[in-house]
């Protein structure tokens, strides 16, 4: 019998060029332990617009996954609109977040936020509040 393992997970874009890459790597890592779960090339000979490589390599990982009987239950990764409208509409029961880096990068203006007294305190919550929601898992 097949331990049912609920996973988190983290996917990460490498390319080779930022313009015209040949290959892309994209990465599923662990969300607690930020091992390697799996690993997935795309090619130009996969699709010639390197734009869509992420969109590629992230159906063929939920498809490993879902083929080995392993649930996602937490994906997080950069801000890929096209990533998302696919997990909105294709993954409903998987809680999409953003990245470590995507979610906190505004926290410095936050901060400043903060100092600058009370008239800004109800923009502050506002923009406290979503951010703490992109960082649900």
């Amino acid at each position: 019998m097949k331990k049912h393992v609920d996973l988190a997970w983290v996917a990460s874009v490498s390319l080779l060029m930022r313009k015209n890459a040949r290959f892309s790597d994209i990465v599923c890592l662990g969300m607690r332990t930020h091992k390697v779960l799996k690993l997935e090339t795309i090619s130009k000979e996969d699709d010639r617009c390197n734009q869509r490589h992420e969109m590629i390599g992230v159906k063929r990982l939920y498809k490993y996954f879902e083929d080995n009987n392993i649930p996602t239950m937490c994906r997080a990764h950069d801000n890929n609109a096209s990533v998302t409208k696919y997990l909105r509409e294709e993954q409903p029961y998987t809680v999409n977040v953003k990245d470590t880096w995507h979610a906190t990068k505004g926290a410095a203006a936050d901060a400043k936020k903060i100092c600058s007294g009370p008239a800004r305190l109800e923009d502050l919550l506002r923009t406290c509040k979503t951010r703490r929601k992109n960082m649900a898992c």
